[in-house]
This record gives structure tokens, C-alpha cells and sequence, in this order.
């Protein structure tokens, strides 16, 4: 498992729910 993969596809996955939130409200 690599590290860095893990941390930008958590980041992504945050931004995506950021950016769900910020459209719902």
C-alpha cells in the first residue's frame, strides 16, 4: 500500500463530500 496514493484518494474522497455539502447547502 502505497502512502501517498492513500492520502490524495482520502483527500479526493473529502473533497468530494466538501464539495456534495457545499451543494446541498
Amino acid at each position: 500500500m502505497n502512502g501517498a496514493g492513500s492520502v490524495r484518494y482520502l483527500g479526493k474522497s473529502i473533497g468530494c463530500v466538501l464539495a456534495e455539502l457545499s451543494f446541498f447547502f
